[in-house]
């Protein structure tokens, strides 16, 4: 059972010369437009001498430091700062961990100092004992090596 049939007066696509309406262009010979025209030549020493590279230095400022006044700037601010609770506990909890973590370090620097402090002591007490050996070993070796 064919349910779609085409028409026999239908066509596809209608023919080139059938096309109506289209304007017709005179074929271009072949060989046209393939002629170049001749290279113009020029004489290099007719033109200027680009102009010639110069190194720059750069020239180094000293450097000088801005100096204000803190107590200025500070006066000129006297509106009031409106902070969020939120950021505000969060900017207390923040600088309690920084006081807590620099009292660590303190306690810190404090034992390291201490342990120094020993460290040297028993460095000059070996030095002590150094210099006592030297001074004995001497006496043995005079008294043993020099016969009077």
């Amino acid at each position: 059972m064919i349910l779609f049939k085409k028409k026999d007066s239908e066509k596809k696509f209608p023919e080139i010369h059938e096309m109506s309406g289209m304007p017709t262009f005179p074929e271009i010979p072949r060989g046209a437009g393939e002629a170049r025209p001749e290279r113009e030549e020029f004489d290099i020493s007719s033109f200027p001498e680009p102009p010639r590279r110069v190194a720059i230095t750069p020239t180094i400022m000293p450097f000088e430091p801005i100096r204000r006044d803190i107590s200025e700037e500070r006066e000129t601010v006297k509106e009031p700062v409106f902070v969020k609770i939120n950021k505000y506990r969060e900017a207390l909890s923040s600088f309690e961990i920084v006081k807590k973590k620099l009292q660590e370090t303190s306690n810190i620097l404090e034992r390291i100092r201490e342990l120094k402090q020993k460290e040297d002591e028993e460095i000059e007490k070996w030095n002590q004992e150094l210099a006592s050996l030297k001074e004995k070993i001497n006496a043995i070796e005079g008294k043993l090596f020099l016969r009077d």
